[in-house]
Formats: structure tokens, C-alpha cells, sequence
């Protein structure tokens, strides 16, 4: 759980970063979304 408020914090506050890591930041949303729908 305390990854996920971490992510939480970052989108909250955004900041700088280069494509790669919003790219990250993207597909471990969708992942957590799909493990969500899934489980």
C-alpha cells in the first residue's frame, strides 16, 4: 500500500521529469487498474 501512496504523492505533485518516467508512471496506473479488475 505504501507504494501506491507514493505514486499518489508524485501525481499529486508533478514535477519535471522526462518521458520515460511518465511513461512508467502511465503503465503502472493501467497495470494497477487492470490487477484491480481482475482481482
Amino acid at each position: 500500500m505504501g507504494s501506491q501512496q507514493d505514486l499518489s504523492l508524485q501525481l499529486a505533485e508533478p514535477q519535471p521529469g522526462t518521458m520515460s518516467e511518465n511513461a512508467t508512471a502511465f503503465l503502472v496506473i493501467i497495470l494497477s487498474i487492470v490487477i484491480s479488475f481482475l482481482y
